[in-house]
This record gives C-alpha cells, sequence and structure tokens, in this order.
C-alpha cells in the first residue's frame, strides 16, 4: 500500500514538472495605436477606423502577416482638440510683447472662424479643422492639447502591461513624437512614422526648435521604422537624423495613382505592412507569422 502511495506521489510530481518543462511563457499580443494626420476634424471615427484596419491588414498579408485583431487596436484621435472652440488645452498662453494683455490665438481663431460661418452660410467643418491644424503650428496650447490626447491613449495602453506599437501618419508624426519627447517615464513604445514631415528640418525648427541636424530621440521609443514615399514632398528617409541601430527607413514599394502623401496609399503599401511586421515581431515574437 505505501508503495502504490509512493508511486503516485511521484507520477504526480513528475507530472506538474513535465507540464513546467514543456509550457512556454507567451509574451501579450501588442496594442496597436493609430495616430490620424491632417484633415479628420469632423469625420466618423469608427468608419475611419475600419477602413484604416482594413488597409493595414492589406499590407501586412503582403509582407507575409496575418490580420490585425480589432480588439487590438486603438485610434488616437485628436483633430477635435484642435479645433478653435476646443475647452482643450494645457500650455501657458501666448503673449504679444509689449501688450498689456495676454493675446489667445485660439479666442482670435474661434471669432475669425465664426465671422466666415456667418459670411458665407454654409458648413465651415473644413475651414474649422484648417484653421486647427495651423495653429498646432503657431500655438503652443494648442498643440499640447493635441500631445495630451494623443498620450492619453498610449498611457492608457501601456497601463495593460501589453507591447505598444504606434503608427503615426502624417501630421499625427510630429504630435506623437512631440509627446514622447516630453514622457521620459513612458513605458517603452516602438514607433511606424509613416509620410512624416518629421524629415524636413524647417518644419522642426519651427515646432519644436530644433536647430541641430540630428532628431532628439525620445527614451521611450525601443525602435523606429519611418516609411516614405520618394515622390512625396512631406516626407522624407530619416536616415542621418537619428542613431545608428534605431531606425530602419523604408521607401514605398509600388507606384501609383493616388496622390503621393494619401494615407491609403502608404497604409495599403508593402513597405508599410513590412514596418509594421518587424514592429510586432520585435515586441511578440510568437505573433503570426513572425520570422523564426
Amino acid at each position: 500500500m505505501r508503495f502504490f502511495a509512493s508511486a503516485t506521489v511521484v507520477a504526480a510530481t513528475w507530472a506538474c514538472v513535465s507540464a513546467g518543462v514543456g509550457r512556454v511563457d507567451r509574451q501579450p499580443l501588442p496594442i496597436v495605436i493609430l495616430v490620424h494626420g491632417r484633415g479628420q476634424f469632423g469625420q466618423d471615427t469608427s468608419v475611419l477606423r475600419r477602413e484604416w484596419i482594413a488597409d493595414l491588414d492589406t499590407a501586412l498579408a503582403r509582407a507575409g502577416m496575418p490580420a490585425l485583431r480589432s480588439s487590438d487596436v486603438r485610434l488616437a484621435w485628436y483633430a477635435d482638440a484642435l479645433d478653435p472652440d476646443s475647452s482643450y488645452g494645457c500650455s501657458p498662453r501666448v503673449s504679444m510683447a509689449g501688450a498689456n494683455d495676454e493675446l489667445d490665438i485660439r479666442d482670435i481663431a474661434s471669432g475669425f472662424l465664426n465671422f466666415l460661418a456667418g459670411a458665407v452660410g454654409e458648413d465651415s467643418r473644413e475651414m474649422r479643422g484648417f484653421v486647427g491644424e495651423t495653429m498646432y503650428v503657431l500655438d503652443s496650447r494648442s498643440r499640447c492639447a493635441a500631445e495630451a490626447r494623443v498620450g492619453s491613449v498610449i498611457r492608457a495602453a501601456t497601463a495593460e502591461r501589453r507591447p505598444v506599437v504606434v503608427v503615426a501618419y502624417s501630421l499625427g508624426s510630429l504630435v506623437t513624437y512631440g509627446y514622447l519627447l516630453r514622457a521620459d517615464s513612458l513605458a517603452n513604445v516602438r514607433l511606424v512614422t509613416v509620410g512624416s514631415p518629421l524629415a524636413l528640418r524647417p518644419v522642426r525648427e519651427i515646432i519644436f526648435g530644433d536647430q541641430a541636424g540630428t532628431l532628439r530621440v525620445p527614451k521611450s521609443i525601443l525602435s523606429w521604422e519611418n516609411v516614405y514615399d520618394a515622390s512625396d514632398v512631406l516626407a522624407g528617409p530619416l536616415s542621418g537624423q537619428l542613431p545608428e541601430g534605431l531606425l530602419r527607413d523604408r521607401p514605398t514599394h509600388a507606384s501609383s495613382a493616388e496622390e503621393a502623401h494619401a494615407i491609403a496609399r502608404y497604409f495599403r503599401d508593402q513597405a508599410t505592412g513590412e514596418a509594421l511586421r518587424d514592429a510586432i515581431c520585435a515586441a511578440a515574437p510568437q505573433y503570426g507569422s513572425c520570422p523564426r
């Protein structure tokens, strides 16, 4: 009887050990955050999210990867935070030199838009979006509001203790970069910029005050993939502007009849699929068809 009891204990112990040896702790799948570009004020976010996921799935398929799970995708939306009538804002107001009172650029822009809307009697959505995006360049309070909106989505994703991949397009790459520069305590993220004006030194000087030939690198960035089209005058390679080993430039693969800077053109291109694949696979090697 004692023999059978001992044998049972040994068998149970061996089963537990074997299970432990055979178990491989799987890393959680990454969260993919999409950050939009200009011209999106007043758009239907749910429709655009579906369209952009579908375009990225096309690009991933061309790169040999499975489609994204909808539950793993977040949308960082900041267009409404740039509306001149928005209550968002978090930086000091801009003062005019020699003036006694503070000059609030947002109040001036809001009044100007209301005047235009009354004059033309039409939907001023496009005009509001244009002025808001111009204010991003001119007004630090507007920049702060946009960055805070994107930052809230990134912080919420990192709080889930999962890898984070941020895909930032056009103006969204400037907003994302600006936030990451100021978020030194943020958990590490992998960045994919698409059609990014960060390649243009005058843009960096105006918005971020960069005078050096190289970009400042946010401490939270683990890797940086940059997708650009050679015919896109608003984007370009970042090679030589970032430390070796951090960045990989990826020119688009195919020419298209679409406008060079169009988001759908970029998001469907194989280069974007390869950039997103490598960012995802670096964060979670067990994902889908990651190269072994």
